[in-house]
């Protein structure tokens, strides 16, 4: 399997130039985010990161938009812009879905985190999510390599949940069969995707050792027929 180290962009996509790009699951999407959004700004594209769910805002609150028109003038100073409304003292909301639908007018490339994990490497979905966008020409689905081993209810979001799909108990240790369970359910197989026609791609992250990158095989071997890529951990600078 391939494991993503640099050039992450050109890696996901195989060489394509996706305008609207979701990423959903958990364990490292932000991280991912602004990885991909560092490669595309490096090769002079206009970038806008989002959500359709909620994140974190950017520290530097002049990159932050609360309408299109404010987004445009961002990109006129700079390469990348953030799009969102204040939802309350930590997170940001995305902007309604007629606004969201213009920002593909004045950006090259619309970075949405269409998902929440609460910092959990692995997510099981409630049955109103993921959040695609209507315009979504490429899906990434991650899971962390570093949910394997761990109890459900410790490295999950949503134990709960996925303790039904799974039919095991919220302390059973994670394995790599029931990571590709939870993706194929969540993702591969959700109406809210396939009903998209978008890219897919599963992306594994934190391989960082040769047993995770064990681990990443053998959830791709549960997989057949669908890409699968690996990641090594990335940190923000």
């Amino acid at each position: 399997m391939k494991v993503l180290t640099c050039g992450f962009y050109h890696e996901l996509f195989e060489g394509i130039s996706p305008r609207c790009i979701a990423l959903v699951g958990a364990g490292g999407k932000t991280t991912t985010i602004h990885t991909l959004a560092g490669e595309m700004v490096s090769a002079g594209a206009r970038v806008i990161i989002t959500t359709s769910t909620k994140m974190y805002p950017p520290e530097d609150k002049n990159m932050l938009a609360g309408t299109v028109r404010e987004a445009a003038a961002i990109l006129k100073r700079r390469p990348l812009a953030y799009a969102g409304v204040h939802y309350n003292d930590l997170k940001m909301s995305g902007l309604p879905e007629p606004e969201f639908e213009r920002l593909l007018d004045i950006a090259d490339c619309v970075l949405v985190e269409a998902d929440g994990a609460r910092k959990r490497p692995l997510k099981m979905t409630a049955f109103y999510e993921p959040v695609i966008p209507a315009r979504t020409d490429y899906i990434v689905a991650m899971a962390g390599l570093d949910c394997i081993g761990g109890s459900l209810n410790k490295v999950c979001h949503r134990p709960e949940l996925a303790a039904e799909v799974l039919e095991v108990g919220l302390e059973h240790k994670v394995r790599p069969q029931d990571v590709a369970q939870l993706l194929r359910h969540c993702y591969i197989e959700n109406p809210a995707v396939l009903n998209n026609r978008a890219g897919f791609v599963v992306l594994l992250n934190k391989a960082d050792d040769a047993l995770r990158r064990a681990y990443a095989e053998e959830i791709a071997s549960c997989l057949p027929g669908v890409r699968c890529l690996a990641s090594m951990q990335r940190r923000e600078s």
